[in-house]
């Protein structure tokens, strides 16, 4: 399936996406979600809306793991710290720049909770961004 990218598809990238409850859909957009994320080697984490469905999904893949994490109706409840470090996305191809995101966060779901620290706090912050409609070039801005 084709990510939907700034320059095609901005409207339908800053939709806000509904919740998702029923369990065909759910495996539906989490199979696209692991087989287009296990095409773009690069890529550790996707979202439901960068593939053209408005539900909350996202899909994260640590770098060197073969698992993709699927999480439904993530919420962001906890943060701390703060790091600033450098973006990119498939949404937006060629361009990256700083982004000040939180260092920790938790994150609660339909399976649960999870934590997230360093990279994966980044990236998963990042995918939830998708969910509410905001890109990562929202964010940017100039750090000394």
């Amino acid at each position: 399936m084709d990510i939907r990218t700034v320059e095609d598809y901005n409207d339908e990238l800053r939709q806000i996406s509904a919740p998702i409850a029923d369990s065909k859909e759910k495996k539906e957009i989490a199979d696209v979600l692991n087989e287009t994320l296990s095409a773009h080697t690069n890529a550790v984490g996707l979202a439901a809306p960068q593939l053209g469905y408005h539900k909350r999904v996202i899909a994260l893949k640590p770098v060197n793991s073969s698992k993709t994490t699927i999480l439904f109706n993530p919420k962001i409840v906890q943060v701390f710290g703060q790091q600033v470090s450098n973006e990119g996305c498939l949404s937006v191809p060629g361009v990256e720049g700083l982004v000040k995101r939180a260092d920790h966060v938790t994150v609660i779901h339909d399976n649960g909770s999870q934590e997230f620290d360093g990279f994966m706090a980044r990236a998963v912050q990042h995918e939830i961004d998708h969910l509410d409609g905001i890109l990562f070039i929202d964010r940017l801005e100039n750090y000394e």
